[in-house]
């Protein structure tokens, strides 16, 4: 395995996508559809960066979480798998006007996105032994 400093400093970027989310989340709410489109369209990309990014790096060898312990692992491999689908599934409801497949798909999105960062967490933690 090589250094995981480069996939540390990409899996760092979370918080930034989850700011994105936050803001998407926020203008949906206020019923402010221009806005919130923008801001989904710009945390879609940069997800879909993230995920390529990370996807790339983990194929050169690189990892993270080495020290936990292998279920940990395998359950935010699953949660993660389950963000490309929701990726499509959004748009694709929006773009047609499916307003409630659209909602129900962002509740779900956002309740993964949330697993993701609290297995995220547990995981840097254990390679960290703080847990």
């Amino acid at each position: 395995m090589k250094g995981n400093a480069l996939l540390y400093l990409v899996e760092g970027g979370a918080p930034a996508l989850v700011a994105l989310l936050a803001r998407a989340a926020f203008f949906a709410l206020k019923k402010d559809i221009a806005r919130h489109k923008k801001a989904a369209i710009i945390h879609v990309a940069a997800t879909w960066i993230s995920l390529i990014v990370v996807a790339v790096l983990v194929n050169m060898g690189y990892a993270i979480g080495e020290n936990a312990p292998a279920w940990i692992l395998n359950i935010h491999l699953a949660i993660i798998y389950l963000i490309p689908p929701l990726l499509v599934i959004l748009p694709a409801t929006a773009l047609t006007g499916r307003r409630t497949a659209h909602m129900m798909a962002a509740i779900t999105y956002c309740m993964v996105w949330a697993a993701t960062l609290i297995t995220g967490a547990m995981i840097f933690s254990m390679s960290k032994g703080w847990l």
